[in-house]
């Protein structure tokens, strides 16, 4: 097991400063006296339990932030926290295959204050839970598989969801110095990729087309 802390602070004599008009957001570097502490405390712990032949580890963090924004020529005090927590777990099985299962969460609230203006609050949320597969069969043919859901949510609005199957085979033949792999990306054909960022100073939104199913075939050799 372990435990971490850390405690960092910044003084700044700039600050970004964010023109927000007609959609459009300029940011310039400004002349304010701006202080950020971060505080970091947080811990994990590995075992190896016997009795299911599995190692389990896990860790935990929360994080606190504060400092200036600089929006529209009007400083704005922000407080940030986020609670961060992983647990994984792996086992072997059939010899030479192992079984991976890893589960993130992350919790992030924002506080921001402006100047005879109402205290404005969020808070973010996702989630990841990933399963991977690796397995040898003899000495030169070795594949994995992978699965990846995620989950996005802010606020009280629709949560956006992805799942990602992945699979690859890589083949050694014998006494070459080289080998083939075949490579099967995005198999449940998702279309798009949404991603939620909250920041001290905003909220975004990322979209990312996602190419449709492919295969892909490779051969890599040393000299």
């Amino acid at each position: 097991y372990n435990i971490f802390a850390s405690y960092i602070r910044i003084n700044n004599n700039i600050i970004n400063s964010f023109i927000i008009d007609s959609g459009v957001t300029k940011q310039t570097s400004i002349l304010y006296h701006n202080v950020n502490p971060l505080f970091t405390i947080g811990g994990g712990a590995s075992k190896y339990l016997f009795f299911l032949k599995t190692n389990i580890s896990g860790n935990i963090f929360y994080r606190t932030q504060s400092g200036y924004n600089y929006n529209n020529e009007l400083p704005t005090p922000f407080d940030m926290k986020s609670y961060t927590a992983n647990i994984t777990a792996k086992k072997k099985l059939l010899k030479s295959g192992v079984l991976s299962v890893k589960l993130n969460e992350n919790i992030l609230e924002s506080k921001q204050s402006a100047a005879l203006a109402s205290l404005a609050k969020s808070r973010y949320w996702r989630q990841d839970v990933i399963f991977d597969w690796q397995h040898g069969i003899g000495e030169h043919i070795q594949y994995q598989i992978s699965f990846t859901a995620y989950a996005n949510k802010q606020g009280s609005q629709p949560s956006s969801r992805s799942q990602f199957l992945d699979f690859s085979l890589q083949y050694n033949p014998f006494k070459w110095k080289g080998y083939f792999e075949l490579q099967c990306l995005n198999l449940l054909n998702e279309k798009q990729y949404e991603e939620l960022s909250l920041r001290s100073n905003g909220f975004s939104i990322l979209h990312m087309p996602l190419r449709e199913r492919r295969l892909l075939l490779k051969y890599t050799f040393n000299f």
